[in-house]
C-alpha cells in the first residue's frame, strides 16, 4: 500500500526534511523565475511539484497526457452526448479503483471521495467542494468545459459511485454538476 503525502492544504503543518539535490542550472533558473511570478518561494514551488508527483502523477502508470483545457473542451464538443456518457462510464471503471487500491488499499465511499478530491487538487480538471445538507452530503464539481463537460462528469460520477453501491442524485448545469449522498450512506464517512 502506497503512503500518501500531505496535501498542499496540510503543508504548513507537515514535517519537513533537509536534503541536498543537484538540479540542472537551466531548470533551476526557470523554477526561480516561475516562483517570482507566482509570488512564492522556490522551495514552495518545488514542493508543490513534488507533491503533484507523489500524490497524483505516479499512480497513473500508463501515463498522463497533458493538454490545454481549450483543446479538451473542443474534443468534448466533437462528441455526442451518448458517446460522452459511455466515455464517462468507462473512465470510472478503468482507473479509479486501481488508483484507490494502490493509494489506500481499499475502495470505499471515503476513498472514492478522496480520489475525486485528489484529481481536483492535482489535475486542474475541476474544482471540488462538499457540504452537508439537510438530506446528507452534496458534492459539487465546477469545471470550465461547458455542457459537454457536465455530460462527461455526470456519467463518470454516476458510474464511480455505482461501483461501490451508491446511487447519488446528480444534477447537471452548464459548468458544474452536483450530487447528493443520502444520510444512510454517510455512516462510512
Amino acid at each position: 500500500m502506497s503512503s500518501l503525502v500531505d496535501s498542499r492544504k496540510d503543508q504548513r503543518r507537515a514535517k519537513t526534511v533537509t536534503r541536498s539535490f543537484r538540479i540542472n542550472e537551466a531548470a533551476f533558473a526557470v523554477l526561480e523565475e516561475e516562483a517570482k511570478r507566482r509570488n512564492v518561494s522556490t522551495n514552495t514551488l518545488l514542493n508543490q511539484q513534488l507533491l503533484q508527483y507523489a500524490n497524483h502523477d505516479r499512480f497513473f502508470k500508463v501515463g498522463l497526457v497533458r493538454i490545454s483545457s481549450v483543446f479538451f473542451r473542443r474534443l468534448l464538443e466533437a462528441a455526442t452526448d451518448e458517446e460522452l456518457a459511455r466515455v464517462g462510464e468507462a473512465l470510472a471503471i478503468d482507473e479509479p479503483g486501481a488508483v484507490m487500491l494502490e493509494r489506500s488499499g481499499e475502495v470505499t465511499l471515503n476513498t472514492t471521495i478522496e480520489f475525486l478530491q485528489m484529481v481536483s487538487e492535482y489535475s486542474g480538471l475541476y474544482e471540488y467542494s462538499q457540504t452537508k445538507s439537510p438530506n446528507g452530503m452534496v458534492i459539487t464539481i465546477i469545471h470550465g468545459l461547458g455542457r459537454k463537460g457536465s455530460v462527461l462528469y455526470s456519467a463518470f460520477a454516476k458510474a464511480i459511485f455505482e461501483a461501490i453501491g451508491y446511487s447519488p442524485k446528480i444534477r447537471t448545469h452548464e459548468h458544474s454538476i452536483d450530487f447528493e449522498i443520502l444520510p444512510n450512506k454517510l455512516q462510512e464517512i
